[in-house]
């Protein structure tokens, strides 16, 4: 039939691209942050501290804070 479901055959389709890569679904949607090196830490936490810093400059700026 035409308007038969191919979800399974989907699945298994991502499944085998999933385990190609060598990654199980579930350890590919953790979503976890290695920082390994001195220098991976300090880039990391200096992207969060500027942002936080940007969004203070706009907020003062617009005149929400100040």
């Amino acid at each position: 039939m035409p308007n038969e479901c191919n979800c399974h055959q989907r699945r298994v389709h991502f499944e085998r691209t999933d385990a190609a890569r060598g990654l199980s679904r579930r350890k590919a949607r953790q979503g976890e942050i290695i920082l390994k090196t001195k220098w991976s830490r300090a880039i990391f936490f200096a992207g969060l501290f500027g942002g936080i810093v940007l969004m203070a400059a706009v907020a003062i700026y617009l005149g929400i804070f100040g």
